[in-house]
């Protein structure tokens, strides 16, 4: 576990991890202005010899607030909806969501209870782009502004991006509230492209993440391999950086990680 802006860092106890045919994802929950504890998860898939994937059949659970590994594994590896993606997560009011493989989110809820050594419990969410194809909606990105889920995501000819707002309250649950034109953006709309048989969808970007409170999108720009901001009431891009590398939006945490509590883990480093 590292914070960048402070670099302090501590080693986490080593899991027990299986043999080379389980593939793992790994995610972090961790947001101070909730509690000062965070958690890791280790999604265990199984993994066949032709690189295939199946769903989650355990998860590794890490609480810094016992400081110890927890698995959970009643899960059903044949379900296969439940991959989970290496897309971007979000951690809001105590709930983790994830990205999977199947045009939906898998929800962690009531994170807390790690604390005492319960596993949380579990739902699903289904995808705004449940009616479209799914191929589209892996180039999908998960946000949050002011405690409410947001969702990123390029209609099928990449020419548009839509955001939904997700409301629990609602009979719809997914409210469109941006239509951000690429046309505009790019001056171009040949975003998108097809493989020889026609099958697999490609786009020229992808949404890196979603920061509606700066009004920013940021995107990886696949052509011109550069990370670009997109200013969601001006319709501008802005180049950042160039270079093809697996970027990652990180908000600047300043205050320290909590004292560990006495005796939890005295023999781990801490910096």
């Amino acid at each position: 576990m590292c914070n960048p802006a402070t670099r302090e860092w501590r080693a986490l106890p080593d899991t027990q991890r299986g043999p080379d045919k389980f593939f793992y994802t790994t995610k972090l929950a961790f947001d101070p202005s909730w509690s000062p504890y965070f958690y890791v998860f280790n999604f265990q898939h199984d993994r066949f010899l032709d690189g295939f994937v199946r769903g989650v059949s355990q998860v590794e659970m890490f609480s810094s607030c016992q400081w110890t590994w927890f698995v959970d594994d009643f899960w059903d590896p044949e379900n296969d909806e439940i991959v989970v993606s290496a897309r971007p997560h979000v951690f809001l009011g105590n709930f983790l969501h994830v990205r999977t493989s199947e045009r939906g989110f898998l929800v962690l809820e009531d994170l807390e209870t790690l604390g005492i050594g319960i596993p949380p419990g579990r739902g699903t969410v289904k995808s705004p782009l449940q009616k479209f194809d799914s191929i589209v909606d892996r180039y999908g990105c998960l946000g949050q502004s002011s405690g409410i889920l947001h969702y990123a995501a390029p209609e099928k000819d990449g020419c548009t991006i839509l955001v939904w707002s997700y409301d629990a309250c609602d009979a719809d649950r997914w409210t469109v509230k941006h239509r951000l034109s690429m046309r505009d953006a790019f001056g171009r709309d040949d975003f998108v492209h097809y493989d020889e048989v026609g099958w697999d969808w490609f786009c020229d970007y992808l949404i890196s993440a979603i920061d509606l409170e700066k009004d920013l999108l940021f995107l990886f720009d696949y052509e011109a391999e550069k990370l670009l901001s997109y200013g969601i009431s001006t319709g501008r891009l802005n180049e950042i950086q160039g270079g093809r590398h697996c970027y990652r939006y990180y908000v600047a945490c300043y205050s320290k990680l909590p004292a560990p509590e006495p005796g939890i883990h005295d023999d781990e480093d801490i910096m």
